[in-house]
């Protein structure tokens, strides 16, 4: 039974982590949007997907 409770626990925490770096990383990209403009955010990303 704690085998299995420690187990959800890391799996949450995990979680907890996973959401907070995409948060973070929109976040991110919401700055650099607005700081850069949306056509140089886009061909950046382009770029980097070829």
């Amino acid at each position: 039974m704690h085998n299995r409770l420690n187990l959800l626990f890391r799996v949450l925490l995990l979680s907890i982590v996973m959401i907070a770096e995409i948060s973070s990383a929109r976040a991110v990209d919401v700055v650099f949007i607005r700081t850069y403009g949306n056509d140089h955010f886009a061909t950046n990303v382009a770029a980097a997907g070829n």
